[in-house]
């Protein structure tokens, strides 16, 4: 049957259109979440902490009174994900003000925090007043990612191994842990969702705030941190995506394992999965300040003062795996 050749102009402009149309789906499923400009840990944490003190004096949160340095430096809060907060929630939330008195969680004694460390367990106090928040914060996040199209299901465990700036500023809140620790952690997480994984995903995005050297320094510590995690049976490697992706799949994931960080803790304590952690405990003290933070915490920090040269990668290797 020959066609017309009216009929074959319109068959081949079909064709282009329809190829046209599939190419932009396959472009638009493969285009990789892009960086949203903000430093995501510190900014959800702020943010939650100034809806807890609400409550706790039984107000409206409005988003634009959070007024500090911090916010006005960051302000992103018509970009991507972040849009999606609620930039007013109406006080009705008797249920967490009551879990709050009911725990000695108070304004005063609350208000005076460090709020971009809200997210570091100092004490019990502390620890009551993420786990009075802790379905609001999980339900307004989860909300948030849905209206982002950031729902992103992982089926392994999560390692954030945060490596930047840190551990060579030595901050005191920040530290590496041994090998061991992971490989509890992950056993940890299997036991309690009675499952057993092959494989981990390792976290490791290194610029923050960090220097070529640094970078350098934490991508062979990555590297030695996934070499060990298949010496005990798990296929590993380093990867690092967008800021807002990586947050959202350790929100979905099975299990997340952190060694300490804002990111880490609002996606993973708050998430839909086993949160770990390395023991939230400062440079120079002995013991942790919270008590009641073993369902969630597991022992194994290295202390700064336990190491000499952060740049020599091959010694510090050599402590964790002691």
């Amino acid at each position: 049957m020959k066609l017309g050749k009216n009929a074959l102009l319109i068959l081949c402009f079909s064709i282009i259109i329809i190829s046209s149309l599939l190419l932009t789906v396959v472009s638009r499923t493969a285009e990789p979440f892009e960086n949203i400009p903000v430093n995501i840990g510190n900014y959800i944490s702020l943010y939650f902490y100034k809806l807890g003190l609400c409550i706790l004096q039984k107000k409206d949160f409005h988003y634009d009174d959070i007024n500090e340095d911090y916010i006005k430096r960051t302000d992103k809060k018509n970009t991507s994900f972040i849009k999606h907060l609620p930039h007013i929630i109406q006080y009705d939330h008797d249920d967490v003000y009551n879990y709050f008195l009911k725990n000695g969680v108070t304004y005063d004694n609350m208000k005076d925090r460090v709020s971009t460390s809200a997210w570091f367990i100092a004490d019990d106090t502390m620890m009551h007043f993420w786990i009075g928040l802790k379905q609001v914060v999980h339900d307004i996040l989860d909300n948030a990612f849905t209206k982002s199209n950031l729902v992103i299901r992982v089926d392994s465990p999560i390692i954030h191994f945060r490596c930047a700036d840190t551990p060579y500023e030595r901050n005191p809140q920040y530290h590496f842990p041994k090998y061991s620790f992971y490989k509890n952690a992950l056993k940890t997480i299997e036991d309690r969702n009675g499952e057993t994984y092959k494989k981990v995903l390792v976290y490791s995005c290194s610029s923050h705030m960090s220097n070529e050297k640094m970078v350098k320094g934490c991508s062979e510590y990555a590297d030695k941190l996934c070499n060990y995690l298949e010496s005990v049976g798990y296929n590993a490697k380093p990867e690092c995506n967008s800021n807002i992706e990586d947050f959202a799949k350790m929100f979905y994931a099975p299990g997340v394992i952190s060694i300490g960080s804002s990111y880490s803790f609002i996606s993973g304590f708050f998430g839909n999965g086993v949160f770990l952690s390395t023991e939230h405990i400062e440079e120079k003290e002995g013991v942790p300040g919270c008590t009641m933070c073993n369902e969630w915490t597991l022992k194994g920090k290295v202390k700064h003062s336990q190491v000499d040269d952060y740049y020599d990668v091959n010694a510090v290797d050599k402590m964790l795996l002691t």
